[in-house]
């Protein structure tokens, strides 16, 4: 059932992204747009990996899983990827219907790393809460300074180059210029993406496995 209300709140996000751009998409500059687009991912990759991860360690699918020898990385990994795959086709939707910016690989890329990252710290934070408000409450103490750090980061190209966070903003605008154009800094702030997913992921698999669920 969460399933459902998850691609359902996805559509309604999307519909609301619509809104946005409708209304105020012509006086938006390049980096807010990638800012808003940025957004949709990583909210509904912490916010959803987060909630059900915790719905289903309450339902005792931990144990489940532990008697079956499905481990935490494996867990986590699949549930990003659905996650991911979800973000991809909403950002993707978002970037041809609304703004008519064609897509391209590495805004692909991009999308899924920004998801796959949000949803490890997601899972991560839902690992030692037992509440849906604490949750939240919990998630503006973790992704309020984080987002200011990359905020601040994005505004130094130097610094941004370098700062995961902001290195996946910095990757996501460069994907939305047109025409996209390969170069070696477009390279480097796609690995520095994709490999700051998967370090979070990998991060988020330890940790639960070392701290048991409260």
């Amino acid at each position: 059932m969460l399933r459902y209300r998850i691609v359902a709140a996805a559509c309604l996000a999307l519909l609301g992204y619509g809104l946005i751009f409708a209304l105020v998409g012509e006086s938006l500059s390049a980096d807010a747009i990638a800012f808003l687009i940025l957004t949709d991912p990583a909210m509904l990759g912490f916010a959803f990996a987060g909630l059900l991860h915790m719905t289903e360690r309450q339902q005792g699918a931990d144990l489940q899983l532990m008697l079956s020898g499905i481990g935490m990385l494996q867990r986590f990994a699949y549930r990003a990827t659905l996650l991911g795959l979800l973000s991809v086709l909403a950002a993707t939707a978002i970037a041809l219907l609304f703004l008519g910016i064609r897509e391209s690989a590495t805004f692909i890329l991009a999308t899924a790393s920004i998801s796959v990252t949000y949803s490890a710290l997601g899972v991560a934070l839902a690992q030692v809460t037992q509440r849906v408000t604490t949750f939240f409450a919990s998630a503006g103490l973790i992704l309020g300074p984080l987002a200011a750090t990359a905020l601040l980061a994005y505004a130094d190209t130097a610094i941004g180059l370098y700062w995961p966070f902001a290195a996946q903003l910095h990757a996501l605008r460069t994907s939305l210029a047109e025409p996209v154009r390969s170069s070696g800094v477009e390279g480097i702030l796609l690995a520095i993406s994709i490999a700051t997913a998967f370090a979070c992921l990998l991060g988020a698999a330890r940790f639960a496995e070392r701290r048991p669920s409260i």
